[in-house]
């Protein structure tokens, strides 16, 4: 008779599941905020580029805070030229963040716009950087900061802000704002987006199909460096 063979093995253990969806969105966030810093820096260079003239202004520094119309505190960085003559004043730049990142992103590249006689105002939009709130994705929220943001410099007299000579910038989610801020306040003369957007709706829902790939690292980015809703 033959041996009797021993069947396989049973554990009485469950098998582990490891799911990669966390670290896979992990990965995406910081993938997204390495491309988002080179953009940054690519594009300001550029910007910046186009001030040429050897006369350059003193420059001050100030960190500012914004109470917006429903008491959310609006972190911002002001580069202020210091006049040279009594009747001067200087056109406004309003810098608005990259999606993830800060009201610090522009500061290098804005102080030296702001030695070329411009007062440059870069903020975090709510739920990024220190500012307060939750992150709105360029809602309703987020689009009357614009204005209050505004209204908060062309008050700080001693700036000697030009209220005729005012403009929106920003870099991807921050330019698709200043196309919003330009559209919905007539203070605003110009806006500069830099590979920025027209809609969010068009960009990540098209042809009613999901972008997944940018729908994925911008939900892991703003939950990675944002407080979102």
């Amino acid at each position: 008779s033959r041996p009797a063979q021993a069947g396989p093995t049973v554990s009485s253990q469950r098998p582990r599941v490891i799911s990669h969806g966390l670290l896979h969105m992990a990965v995406l966030g910081l993938w997204a905020l390495i491309l988002a810093v080179a953009l940054v820096g690519s594009c300001m260079l550029d910007f910046a580029r186009g001030f040429e003239g050897p006369e350059l202004w003193k420059v001050t520094f100030h960190k500012v805070w914004i109470r917006s119309f429903d008491d959310t505190l609006l972190s911002a960085v002001a580069h202020v030229p210091v006049r040279k003559a009594t009747f001067e004043s200087f056109p406004v730049v309003f810098f608005m963040n990259s999606w993830a990142l800060s009201e610090f992103e522009y500061i290098i590249e804005a102080t030296r716009i702001a030695e070329h006689g411009y007062i440059v105002f870069e903020y975090a939009t709510r739920g990024f950087g220190l500012s307060g709130g939750r992150v709105g994705a360029a809602g309703p929220n987020d689009q009357r900061d614009i204005s209050e943001v505004i209204s908060f410099v062309l008050s700080q007299r001693e700036w000697h802000p030009d209220t005729n000579k005012l403009g929106l910038a920003g870099i991807s989610y921050g330019g698709g704002l200043s196309l919003i801020g330009a559209a919905l306040d007539n203070r605003i003369k110009v806006a500069i987006a830099m590979s920025g957007w027209q809609s969010l709706k068009e960009a990540l829902f098209k042809n009613r199909s999901p972008n997944q790939v940018w729908g994925n690292v911008l939900m892991a980015s703003g939950f990675l460096t944002g407080r979102m809703e």
